[in-house]
């Protein structure tokens, strides 16, 4: 019974002079811990592990006034894993190489060709729409509200949304055959 008894007052003097911010204290706390804490976290984020592991000893650090417990490797522990809960949470960024603008690059420039060759295939279209109902369209879409456009046509506001919806339906069918 009293190793156990000296062990205990060691470590409640070791967490005492760590708490008391003695750097002593806290190296003696490193050595004793930080092979258990590097095995958790490398175990868990083998990427990162260096970041993660370093972070949870600043944080031991910078809250050892907190600790009121009597297990101190369980409260490292408890850092460390939070310190991953945060490490998973927070958005990555990836440093861009040459090779990931270049790709980039390219796949904006394919997407730009592929815009400019659906709205080439679009004009297209268009053109095959009769004038009256062509107008109708763009005024529509130029932001020019039915109503103004019924009576520029001299036809009826429904019949402007009927327009607009039948053009649009050829449109659409006109596009997918140009698709195939």
């Amino acid at each position: 019974m009293m190793s156990t008894y000296a062990e205990t007052a060691r470590e409640q003097d070791l967490i005492a002079g760590f708490q008391a911010g003695d750097p002593a204290s806290f190296r003696q706390l490193y050595d004793q811990f930080g092979h258990q804490l590097e095995i958790y976290v490398r175990t868990r984020c083998p990427r990162d592990a260096d970041d993660v592991i370093q972070q949870t000893w600043l944080k031991v650090w910078n809250s050892r006034q907190t600790f009121a417990g009597s297990r101190i490797g369980a409260w490292i522990i408890t850092i460390a894993r939070n310190t991953l809960y945060d490490h998973f949470r927070k958005p990555k960024s990836y440093p861009l190489t040459e090779q990931s603008l270049g790709i980039a690059e390219q796949a904006a420039a394919s997407f730009r060709l592929e815009r400019e060759e659906e709205l080439r295939q679009l004009r297209e279209c268009s053109e095959q729409l009769p004038d009256a109902i062509r107008r109708i369209v763009q005024a529509f879409f130029s932001g020019t509200s039915g109503e103004n456009i019924a009576a520029a046509e001299d036809i009826q506001r429904s019949t402007v949304y009927t327009r607009v919806h039948r053009a649009l339906a050829n449109l659409r069918k006109c596009m997918e055959q140009k698709r195939i």
